[in-house]
């Protein structure tokens, strides 16, 4: 086990290696992502709000955003536990080494840059990301208490 003493910079390398690790455990949390979405669906489906030419947007939508809320939760709130304050900068850092780790990881899987850009110009990568933020605020503020 390792021993980090509890410093400010010890908590950053912590953030950039939840970022690192982004990539990699969205893979894996996506092999359960059927459990999540297809309940969803149907009960979108079932409530009929709109017609079927609109389903797929619709759901689109609103699984984007219940992935946003569960992922969010799952790396946003141990962020703002880890952050204590200065939660933001965290963020920052998580971010920008969860691109860094998403260009790495594409390159090992073969796709490169342009997989890399092709999963970084859907809308929902990026509603996941900021999704962590509201989270590591409110994470942040329960460390302070």
């Amino acid at each position: 086990m390792i021993f980090l003493r509890d410093t400010p910079r010890a908590r950053l390398v912590v953030a950039a290696l939840l970022g690192l690790f982004w990539d990699p455990v969205l893979t894996r949390l996506f092999y359960w992502a059927g459990h999540i979405d297809v309940p969803v669906m149907q009960s979108l489906f079932r409530l009929h709000l709109t017609p079927r030419s609109h389903f797929d947007v619709l759901s689109r939508s609103v699984l984007a955003v219940v992935w946003a809320l569960l992922l969010g939760l799952t790396y946003g709130l141990p962020l703002g536990l880890l952050a204590r304050r200065y939660a933001f900068a965290y963020w920052l850092v998580f971010a920008s080494s969860a691109l860094v780790g998403s260009a790495f990881f594409a390159w090992l899987r073969g796709s490169g840059t342009a997989g890399f850009l092709v999963e970084w110009t859907l809308p929902e990568p990026w509603l996941w990301i900021i999704g962590a933020l509201p989270f590591a605020l409110i994470g942040s503020r329960l460390a302070r208490r």
